[in-house]
């Protein structure tokens, strides 16, 4: 699949992932973040994202972001982006 998610451009890749109910999924993230998504999705592996980030949009700590990164509320959360697609920080 990850084959004819190449070919698709953002917005298409943004109508996959809605269809898919993927979460998140907006036009705030980048092309490769939806692609993500979508892969991370169609894996089964929700809530098992590791991140290198450390601290939510309002610098508020993660739940062990090395291994099943999760918020402060713990939701799990992407490599790059929150459950609304926000971005984690350092």
């Amino acid at each position: 699949m990850s084959e004819d998610l190449d070919a698709l451009t953002k917005a298409e890749l943004l109508e996959h992932a809605k269809a898919l109910g993927v979460t998140p999924a907006n036009n705030d993230m980048t092309k490769d973040e939806l692609r993500a998504a979508i892969e991370q999705f169609e894996a089964g592996a929700e809530g098992q994202a590791t991140s290198t980030a450390s601290k939510d949009y309002m610098g508020r700590a993660l739940i062990t972001p090395a291994i099943n990164s999760k918020d402060y509320m713990g939701r799990a959360t992407f490599s790059a982006v929150d459950y609304m697609g926000r971005v984690l920080v350092m």
